[in-house]
């Protein structure tokens, strides 16, 4: 090779060493698409493959499969055909973003990767009912057994009984947190648990982590939701138990479980947050009604509602960005040209009701049967999101996971 050609090449691999020094340098300064009214198609693409990032031409972000293909065995993983995050409220981040969690139908069930290379780090191999990230202790992960309550430390492998619930079966209805769509508040002090008593009522009651404190419980049967309760969580300020029966039916209590009130729209797949003006909010998709397909907000001391979009059709709205409050993340999984423009999309809605929107991705998510539903869900600081794809697979499966990276 000639000198000018060799010159020609090290300046070349400078040059691209600048580059890549300069994006790492604005990292935190990604230009998301914002037009809320631009019908933007899903294009045509293949899927990325595994740990190998692309862009998403339509909207310039990174685009990382962290789940590999069926059957692939890599070390002690075997991964299976349903690769994935929990759910759109489940934060599969832990509380510094150094680790994620997700749900293998290969083996091991339970995966912990790197939360930035997105590589496997280790197995949940214990026993448990459900679990969560501890929201503010990047190490400890809490879940329920039986009728128990516990921490586990990652780093040092240490469990910590939070406290027996002697007084609830743990044979017929495992102690729940929710179950299934509960979260802790977010400063980790207060949890809404499930269990059921010996005379066969379930109850739901606030529980006070830090101070071990069991708060007055309510019988689900008394309140007539136990033939169709849904799930309970406490709010994100650790103030109110929200109680969803149906879609039409949320109640709202103090953590003594007296009435707050009822939310006053039919408000579906929604989630939880305190939003800039430091209040309990409720945040989802409004459903028949006034607000059909609208992302709604809803306060929860007195059921104002704020609507915050009029376009699209709405799936599931996560706010597990809690290092980002005042933002909830919305996934548009339906392709209908009925509810444009948002086609197989994940959006940033603000919470203020100016109509402000940020577009991250497109995912490939068609909808067979309910593993197949993308529900999105953004990282502890909002710069990422995961979700849930077979990429345009018709059949359904394989299902992997993937983030989209904003930073």
């Amino acid at each position: 090779m000639g000198n000018a050609t060799a010159g020609r090449q090290s300046r070349r691999i400078a040059w691209h060493a600048l580059v890549c020094v300069l994006i790492a340098l604005r990292s935190d300064a990604a230009d998301l698409f914002t037009d809320a009214d631009a019908v933007v198609p899903t294009p045509d693409v293949s899927a990325p493959r595994y740990l190998r990032p692309t862009t998403d031409p339509a909207f310039d972000t990174r685009v990382t499969r962290i789940t590999d293909d069926p059957g692939v065995t890599s070390g002690d993983v075997t991964w299976g055909d349903r690769a994935r995050h929990g759910y759109s409220k489940v934060q599969p981040w832990n509380a510094d973003e150094s680790l994620l969690m997700i749900l293998n139908s290969g083996r091991p069930s339970t995966l912990i990767l790197d939360g930035e290379t997105y590589e496997y780090r280790f197995a949940v191999d214990f026993a448990h009912d459900e679990i969560r990230w501890h929201p503010t202790r990047p190490n400890v992960m809490v879940y329920t057994r039986g009728n128990t309550l516990n921490l586990y430390d990652v780093a040092s492998a240490q469990h910590t009984l939070l406290r027996l619930f002697a007084e609830y079966e743990d044979t017929r209805y495992a102690l729940k947190i929710g179950p299934w769509e509960g979260n802790l508040s977010n400063d980790g002090a207060w949890i809404a648990l499930v269990s059921a008593a010996e005379s066969g009522e379930y109850e739901v009651y606030a529980y006070d982590i830090s101070a071990d404190t069991k708060h007055r419980p309510m019988s689900l049967g008394q309140e007539s939701l136990r033939a169709d309760f849904d799930w309970a969580s406490m709010s994100a300020s650790g103030t109110y138990v929200v109680i969803q029966r149906s879609d039409t039916d949320t109640r709202v209590y103090d953590r003594e479980m007296n009435f707050v009130g009822k939310l006053p729209v039919n408000i579906s797949h929604f989630d939880l947050a305190v939003d800039v003006d430091e209040e309990d909010v409720a945040v989802g998709v409004s459903k028949p009604g006034a607000y059909d397909g609208s992302v709604v907000k809803v306060r929860l001391r007195d059921g104002h509602v704020t609507r915050l979009t009029t376009l699209g059709y709405a799936s599931h709205t996560s706010t597990r960005n809690i290092r980002r409050r005042g933002w909830a993340y919305v996934t548009y999984q339906t392709r209908s040209a009925s509810w444009p423009p948002y086609h197989d999309e994940i959006v940033a809605v603000k919470m203020d009701g100016s109509g402000a929107i940020e577009r991250y991705a497109h995912m490939h998510a068609l909808r067979t049967d309910y593993p197949t539903e993308a529900q999105a869900c953004p990282s502890p600081d909002g710069r990422r999101v995961v979700f849930a794809s077979t990429w345009d697979e018709p059949s359904g499966r394989p299902i992997g996971c993937y983030v989209v990276d904003a930073r």
